[in-house]
């Protein structure tokens, strides 16, 4: 699946919401493209990583533009730019990065553990 499509299949009928073309989900797929650290699609073959990327800077990208939503009128015609709700945008955003979160400069996974010297399986004989 081409990048743009998948970008267009995650955000669905926002698109149309938010205006987006062809030109503005390329500008995502350079976004996620730059966060994975490659310069083409075809370098960017672990679909498990560019996903997440894509779906983040898809997110980050409706979010940022959401913001600036707003609604007014001139000349006696109203626009209404507030279509999308800015906590829906927020839930999209969140919901994006927990998933790239890994992907990104900076996430980072790390696990420890703390010896008590306690083994909870260890026969207690009485």
């Amino acid at each position: 699946m081409a990048f743009t499509d998948h970008v267009q299949a995650y955000i669905g009928g926002l698109s149309g919401t938010v205006g987006w073309d062809i030109n503005s989900l390329n500008l995502v797929v350079s976004d996620a493209l730059l966060l994975y650290g490659v310069a083409t699609e075809a370098e960017a073959t672990d679909t498990t990583k560019a996903y997440p990327l894509l779906d983040y800077s898809a997110a980050r990208r409706i979010l940022r533009e959401v913001s600036m939503n707003h609604n007014y009128s001139a000349d006696g015609e109203s626009f209404s730019l507030g279509d999308v709700p800015k906590n829906v945008a927020t839930y999209l955003f969140n919901d994006a990065w927990q998933a790239a979160f890994q992907y990104l400069p900076e996430g980072t996974s790390e696990v420890d553990s703390l010896d008590t010297g306690f083994d909870p399986y260890k026969r207690i004989d009485g």
